[in-house]
């Protein structure tokens, strides 16, 4: 008897196992499929309609690499590797507002929505850009050390967080 309920056991987490594998799968296989047109030089405007129309594009700096938004401002702001900058988008009108050169291969952003600050991981120089979003210019590097990949940002404890 007690065999039996161990087996059957099994069973459950064999067959949510293979269940939680296709789940994977299939949002890996959307997201390699789609890859491709995330890398282009032009940011799509992503928003929420009832009709199948694509938006205009945004044109935006070289190598668009990750994204945030600052909700209170409705500002967007692109990191670009290519180039080195972060491109800031006004999100009422969809229009550029322009470039703000930052450290070396920007791949990460986060936004700090109560003191409208951006903070960018520069992974090729080992810092974070500080942008003050006010006057979206770049007020400084911080060293934070090798190939910083992410960041995160703690508005409870005004404290950002790095992945190096």
């Amino acid at each position: 008897m007690q065999s039996d309920v161990k087996i059957q056991g099994l069973v459950i987490l064999f067959i949510f196992s293979i269940l939680a594998f296709a789940i994977i799968l299939s949002n890996l296989t959307y997201a390699l499929k789609n890859f491709t047109h995330l890398h282009e030089k032009t940011l799509e405007e992503i928003t929420k309609h009832s009709s199948s129309e694509q938006n205009p594009g945004i044109s935006v700096g070289d190598g668009p690499t990750a994204i945030d938004v600052n909700y209170v401002t409705n500002t967007i702001y692109v990191t670009n590797q290519v180039d080195d900058t972060v491109s800031v988008i006004n999100g009422s009108t969809n229009s550029m507002i322009g470039n703000i050169a930052v450290g070396r291969f920007p791949v990460a952003i986060g936004v700090d929505y109560d003191t409208n600050t951006i903070y960018v991981a520069n992974r090729d120089d080992g810092t974070v850009s500080v942008i003050d979003g006010s006057t979206n210019s770049n007020i400084g590097n911080i060293t934070v050390g090798r190939s910083p990949v992410a960041i995160g940002v703690s508005e409870d404890t005004n404290t950002i967080y790095v992945v190096n």
